[in-house]
């Protein structure tokens, strides 16, 4: 038998699909995983749990979805708009916006249909200069949303459209204001963005111009393709991209030389995949979008040596990630580069994505309590730092079904205090001196909850008329769901002078697990076999918080010969969780 250490020590290819577990040939197998869920990949290669859902309050739009909108007058003047059946809501700083101790809150025209598509879309498009957001949707007129205070929202409808068909598509371009509908994109006049009206040369009776077309003037240009096929996006780049059902098309200038303009435009196709009619998103130098079919999602990028652009398909390794579609994009900057995407059941997935890295890795997020998410924004946070990730989540309360808004939280941060730390969703933070009940809990009423007490774990608590009793008083206290994080390797190969370790028996002995800052964690051959992870030394008590750990922790390896083999890390309790590297130890039988 011969020893052998494989190591792994990146986790930057992400959870993989099971159709790519025999191309160990490439280059990032392995940094991939069976499983990945509720863990983030990080550019350095670590995996990191992620942190737990705030609940921030109930949607006031009864058993029915809700749309949050991003708005965002500053990169510290944010703000999250709740939009439901007939009404606009408005959070501010992680908060509702409060008058006089009610959710401010203003009357719309808008039906449930107006909002979501029947495939759980949001219908609504929106694009936003200063404290103006022009909102388009299905089956309604162009409106318009002014901030004119904290306290002051004002909607109207888009003045000097006219007869013109609704648009469904919406962006800025050239400083105008570009709607699409059908097959046509409207923009506006430079600098005016409500003057679409078009201007017609006029000369006098010697054919003199008296009245010019000049570039300032507004453009109606149309995108005519093969097939009739509605424009589902617009998205500015280096030109303004064009998502249809069919096909991605440009429009530019003519020529460089002179500024866009009623007499020097063109739309050039690019390619013909076909858009969803989810809203692509800028995501640094190029744009993702969801192709027609809901499955894939697509990196369009200039291809420099190809003069024209490409559209790659970032979901290829892990198309099983995607099934059933996606309803909804949001890009998240700061402080982990993530896409984050939900799917038709729920379940809310996200792509840790750097192309100046070369990172690309997928992984999933089952909400604790069950709770399936139906929209998402994200906008940087008041003290930046970061960007917040919003969430409009459907639960099950108590026989009842709500949607609540719940705000992710960062978790935890090296050098922060563990009492601060977050790991529980659809949570609360609760501060008081040497407190023993805690209550304002009858959004979870019936369920079974984690407390993180003054740092340690406590245990889980059902929550009765709206409270919990602590085990041991504390002074703050984290409350929420639990929610287990996991991660699965790939079968664990090396490479010995006689070739892979692949399909030979071997017999795995222990395995070490470095780890950055954690509490808790468990670890074993699947996720039915762990053995949770030991820090308590000696002369610890046991009732004492224990510091977060940094270092290495062996596990043994219970189990026999075998052809295959995998390690599995998870983490159930409240607590932070860094893997940095597994370490395994096997012996493998001669080649």
């Amino acid at each position: 038998m011969t020893k052998i250490t494989p190591l792994l020590n990146r986790f930057t290819f992400g959870e993989i699909s099971p159709l790519v577990s025999g191309r160990s040939d490439l280059a990032k197998y392995p940094a991939g995983c069976k499983r990945l869920e509720n863990f983030i990949p990080l550019l350095q290669g670590p995996i990191k749990r992620r942190g737990g859902t705030r609940y921030i309050t109930t949607a006031a739009n009864g058993e029915k979805p809700v749309a949050l909108l991003e708005f965002a007058f500053s990169s510290t003047t944010t703000y999250i708009i709740e939009v439901g059946q007939g009404y606009m809501r408005f959070f501010c700083n992680g908060a509702p916006v409060l008058n006089n101790g009610f959710h401010y809150r203003i009357v719309t025209s808008l039906s449930q249909s107006q909002i979501f598509l029947d495939n759980g879309i949001c219908a609504l498009k929106y694009v936003q200069s200063g404290d103006v957001m022009y909102i388009v949707g299905q089956d309604m007129p162009p409106i318009k949303l002014a901030r004119h205070g904290h306290l002051d929202w004002r909607l109207t409808t888009l003045p000097g459209w006219g007869t013109r068909p609704n648009p469904t598509a919406v962006a800025l371009f050239r400083e105008r204001l570009c709607l699409a509908a059908g097959q046509t994109v409207y923009m506006s006049q430079s600098g005016a963005f409500e003057q679409f009206q078009l201007t017609s040369e006029q000369k006098d009776n010697n054919g003199n111009v008296i009245v010019p077309v000049v570039a300032d003037d507004p453009i109606e240009i149309n995108i005519y393709s093969e097939q009739i096929d509605k424009i589902e996006w617009l998205c500015p780049s280096s030109g303004l991209l064009v998502g249809t059902s069919g096909s991605e098309f440009i429009i530019s200038e003519t020529t460089t030389v002179e500024p866009l303009g009623p007499e020097n435009v063109k739309v050039v196709p690019e390619t013909a995949f076909g858009s969803s009619s989810i809203q692509a998103l800028r995501v640094g130098s190029v744009v993702m979008f969801v192709q027609r079919a809901g499955r894939k999602v697509r990196e369009f990028v200039y291809d420099y040596s190809g003069d024209n652009y490409a559209a790659m398909d970032v979901t290829v390794a892990a198309e099983h990630i995607t099934r059933g579609g996606i309803t909804a994009l949001a890009w998240q900057s700061e402080p982990i580069e993530t896409l984050w995407a939900v799917r038709p059941d729920g379940q809310l997935i996200g792509f840790t994505y750097s192309r100046e890295q070369d990172m690309s890795a997928w992984h999933r997020h089952v909400l604790g309590g069950g709770g399936q998410v139906a929209h998402i924004a994200v906008i940087p946070a008041a003290h930046g730092g970061r960007d917040e990730l919003w969430l409009a989540v459907k639960r099950v309360v108590n026989g009842r079904t709500r949607y609540y808004i719940e705000l992710m939280d960062h978790g935890h941060d090296p050098g922060e205090a563990l009492e601060d730390a977050f790991f529980v969703d659809c949570g609360s933070t609760v501060t008081g001196s040497q407190m023993t009940t805690i209550s304002g809990l009858n959004h979870l009423e019936g369920l079974e909850v984690d407390v993180l007490a003054d740092g340690g774990v406590q245990p889980r608590q059902v929550v009765t008329q709206g409270a919990i009793t602590l085990q041991y008083p504390a002074d703050k206290v984290q409350v929420g769901l639990p929610y287990t994080s996991i991660m699965t390797t790939l079968n664990l190969e090396a490479q010995t002078q006689t070739g892979s370790s692949a399909m030979r028996l071997k017999r795995f002995t222990s395995a070490t697990l470095k780890l950055i800052e954690s509490g808790g964690g468990a670890a074993g051959p699947d996720e039915n076999n762990m053995q949770q992870l030991e820090y308590r030394r000696g002369a610890q008590q046991m009732d004492m918080c224990l510091p977060l750990f940094t270092g290495d922790k062996k596990i043994n390896w219970p189990g026999g010969y075998e052809t295959e083999g995998a390690l599995s890390v998870g983490q159930t309790y409240p607590l932070p969780f860094t893997l940095a590297a597994i370490i395994p130890e096997m012996l493998m039988e001669a080649g």
